[in-house]
């Protein structure tokens, strides 16, 4: 493997450190007290769309590296990915939000691998953001199985 793509540790313990709490959140659900479980479930959502919205602004951050003027495509998926995050927060059905979540959080796992290969991100992008987004979406699907368990 070319020290290129390797993961650096400070981006590892942070890219995978932000989508535990998803992950925690769905443990938690599943297995406190039903009347606060819906905190954990809130918790999560609020915390998932956050760090959403946030990948999308660092996919923007990522076209001022050069001196050229940022790609429609880098301004497509950073408004996309910015885009689902915010909507997730402010939607008033959960179950709608951690569909747009998932859906986000594959985007990242798809799109950041392309931008790295294409050289518009780091290259260990191709490797760290799959591991995020299957982390991510494993946790928002065990909160969407409470979710829709306890309809």
């Amino acid at each position: 493997m070319a020290a290129r793509d390797r993961i650096p540790p400070t981006s590892l313990i942070l890219g995978i450190g932000a989508m535990c709490p998803i992950i925690l959140a769905a443990v938690a659900a599943w297995t406190i007290p039903e009347r606060t479980a819906s905190l954990a479930v809130q918790a999560a959502c609020v915390w998932a769309g956050s760090i959403l919205a946030f990948l999308g602004g660092a996919r923007r951050g990522l076209s001022f590296r050069g001196y050229d003027d940022a790609t429609w495509g880098e301004l497509a998926s950073s408004g996309w990915l910015f885009g689902l995050g915010l909507l997730a927060l402010f939607l008033p059905w959960t179950v709608a939000s951690l569909a747009l979540l998932v859906v986000g959080y594959l985007s990242v796992g798809v799109l950041d691998p392309v931008a790295a290969r294409n050289g518009q991100a780091p290259a260990f992008f191709a490797r760290l953001r799959p591991m995020q987004a299957a982390i991510a979406v494993t946790g928002l699907l065990g909160l969407a199985a409470f979710v829709l368990a306890q309809k």
